[in-house]
């Protein structure tokens, strides 16, 4: 005879119940647990292969009237609560992903932050240019960046959320017979 697996057992106990949340109720401290350890690497499967469908049992508790913010703030604290900083990265993606946005995030990116540039130095002559996840942003001016306003830009596009390949960026205008080299930043996401 093949070993039993308590915690498939469990498992299935859980999925095969109806999810009862009325205010007031407490929640069944043995269900928790079983969970608890199942997210410990014990058996419950993270990602792909044992797809669970918490919808019916998500939407069952959402209040009709409930506010997009509200609901939003609600995913974002189960998120921080439950679930660890270190998977906001992957559930974004998989959450655009449900949601169709993983192209037109991409396609809008250097458009957006062209005008954030625009918005933030409106005086100076910056071109942003992007390929997947990474670019550079090009001060089409013929003459050294000062170091402090160089900093400053920088700054801002880490503010942004890129990551700026220091090694690349370089202050300095240069020339030769063929072309300019211009100053420029090169970041990635």
């Amino acid at each position: 005879m093949a070993e039993f697996n308590v915690h498939k057992w469990f498992k299935n106990q859980y999925l095969q119940e109806d999810f009862n949340l009325d205010v007031g109720k407490e929640d069944d401290p043995k269900i928790g647990a079983e969970l608890e350890a199942g997210l410990g690497g014990t058996g419950v499967a993270e990602g792909e292969g044992h797809e669970i469908n918490l919808y019916p049992a998500i939407s069952s508790v959402i209040p009709e009237d409930t506010s997009y913010v509200d609901f939003a703030k609600a995913v974002a604290q189960v998120l921080i609560e439950d679930y660890g900083s270190h998977n906001f990265g992957k559930f974004m993606e998989v959450l655009h992903a449900e949601l169709g946005m993983n192209e037109s995030l991409k396609e809008g990116a250097e458009e957006d932050l062209q005008a954030q540039i625009n918005t933030k130095f409106p005086d100076q002559r910056l071109y942003v240019s992007m390929y997947g996840n990474s670019g550079k942003l090009q001060f089409h001016i013929k003459d050294d960046i000062e170091p402090g306003y160089f900093s400053e830009v920088i700054n801002f596009i880490e503010s942004l959320g890129y990551k700026v390949n220091k090694d690349q960026s370089d202050n300095l205008f240069d020339w030769d017979d063929d072309r300019y080299y211009y100053p420029r930043i090169i970041f990635s996401k």
